[in-house]
């Protein structure tokens, strides 16, 4: 049996953000295709230590057939530490996220300058030296093939083999966000959201209620909105989120990478309204499988729409929650991501 050995970021391994889940996907799919995979852990000095019993690892002692990070930073810590042509595994990297991509986004919404310039060469230069770069989202795919056509680039869409779906479709007057609030992009969703919109919940009957860990205290809820707006905070499982039913709200203005909540959510059969950029790089489409909104205006639109209980319990309702979990699963499922990473290990001869 060919090894891998599986190299992720110390602070994400099991992490709150998500991280975890990653890593459980990801391997996965890796013992799915016939790899033994050895999980090593890197800390910000870029020290590699066995995650199971915390023994120190030297870097040249990788022997494993395939050396697999899990994040670009992963890889830019160990590559600090020793040059990657010294190598003679094969390097793969899944990238979960173009961090350039993010930081441009928030600069041109912002003004606030992020150095996207400078965290673009650090990524390219990461990508341009592993054999394989795997992408969890096709429109980022795309960037880096038109930006760097030398990088060997595939999309391998994330499935997370314990997460169970179930139908819960139940379109009452409730909006769901779940994010960790400790990432920008998602706190600046949710207060763009209140700012823009949280007088239209007031006024239609609906509520929302915000999931998830971080710095819940930095989202903004104005006074007369309280009872409409609840923090509700971290969860075991977001099974129990989804589980009363709902539509799903994904309000993201600038962001990248895996779109964890979003898969899960269509795969619950929750209805989903959301900005453009928040699914990008997911087969959904406006008024198909997804409500899609730009501004105030339309959300406004959108929010007048779906309060009607006619509405929410029509057939093109029912359809869009269908569709969406159609689209989804034929791309989040473990058939078709094993046989994706099976079909772009043989690529580069594995």
């Amino acid at each position: 049996m060919k090894s891998v050995a599986f190299i992720a970021c110390e602070e994400y391994f099991n992490g709150p953000s998500g991280g975890g889940n990653d890593i459980v996907s990801d391997c996965f799919c890796l013992n799915k295709i016939g790899f033994n995979v050895k999980l090593l852990v890197i800390d910000l000095n870029g020290v590699i230590r066995n995650s199971d019993n915390g023994e120190v690892i030297n870097p040249s002692k990788i022997l494993e057939n395939v050396i697999y990070f899990s994040g670009f930073l992963s890889a830019e810590r160990l590559y600090k530490k020793i040059n990657p042509i010294l190598f003679i595994n094969k390097k793969i990297i899944n990238i979960k996220d173009v961090h350039f991509f993010r930081e441009l986004r928030f600069e041109m919404l912002t003004g606030i300058n992020k150095n996207h310039d400078s965290i673009m060469k650090r990524e390219l230069l990461i990508y341009q030296n592993c054999d394989l770069v795997l992408s969890y989202n096709e429109r980022e795919s795309s960037l880096l093939k038109l930006l760097r056509p030398n990088i060997n680039i595939h999309t391998n869409y994330y499935f997370n083999p314990n997460f169970k779906p179930i139908n819960f479709f139940n379109p009452i007057k409730r909006l769901v966000f779940v994010g960790n609030f400790d990432h920008y992009p998602n706190l600046d969703a949710i207060n763009t959201f209140v700012i823009e919109s949280g007088d239209f919940l007031l006024s239609s009957g609906f509520y929302l209620e915000i999931f998830g860990p971080g710095s819940l205290e930095k989202i903004n809820i104005p006074e007369h909105l309280n009872g409409v707006i609840i923090v509700k905070g971290m969860v075991n499982s977001s099974i129990d989120i989804y589980r009363d039913g709902g539509i799903f709200l994904a309000p993201i203005r600038f962001g990248s990478g895996i779109k964890i909540k979003i898969i899960e959510a269509a795969l619950c059969h929750l209805p989903i309204i959301a900005r453009p950029e928040a699914i990008e790089g997911l087969p959904l489409v406006h008024d198909k499988s997804v409500y899609l909104y730009n501004n105030r205006a339309e959300l406004s639109l959108l929010i007048s729409k779906i309060s009607s209980s006619n509405f929410r319990n029509s057939l093109e309702f029912l359809k869009i929650s269908q569709n969406a979990y159609n689209s989804i699963f034929a791309i989040s499922n473990p058939q078709n991501s094993a046989q994706n990473l099976r079909a772009t290990f043989k690529s580069i001869g594995l």
